[in-house]
């Protein structure tokens, strides 16, 4: 009996700052996916429309357009509105994160965020590659 392997998802990374942006590519292409790298608020909503990515990683404040604004956008237009949206911010008090939860986001995670910390949040959302065959374990 042949098992089918998961497909590798795809993540769209928002974020203004190159070495964030680099942190975050390295991690989440570890975890077996592909990315789309974006480094404002125009190219992050115009790229999900387009791609339609499984999960997107957003940074709040960047060029063009914010992530708040980013939010409200994505979860207004029918094309991306149920893409998981995480929010990376270095905004860690309450009060942004639960603007963003508010907004529309999945998830909020402070910067700096380790990757052990990206790595779970992915996975919360995304099934991971499972590249050595043994599948998903149940419970």
């Amino acid at each position: 009996m042949s098992e089918v392997q998961p497909t590798n998802k795809t993540v769209l990374v928002a974020d203004d700052d190159q070495a964030t942006r680099t942190f975050l590519d390295a991690a989440v292409r570890r975890l077996g996916h592909e990315t789309i790298l974006v480094s404002n608020g125009k190219d992050a909503f115009d790229q999900a429309k387009k791609h339609r990515p499984d999960l997107i990683l957003l940074d709040i404040l960047m060029p063009d357009i914010d992530g708040y604004t980013d939010l409200r956008l994505l979860r207004l237009n029918w094309r991306t509105r149920d893409i998981p949206v995480i929010v990376i911010s270095g905004y860690a008090d309450q009060k942004a994160a639960d603007r963003c939860l508010t907004a529309g986001a999945n998830f909020f995670l402070p910067k700096p965020a380790t990757i052990a910390q990206v790595r779970a949040v992915v996975n919360k959302f995304l099934v991971p590659v499972d590249h050595e065959g043994g599948g998903e374990s149940a419970g």
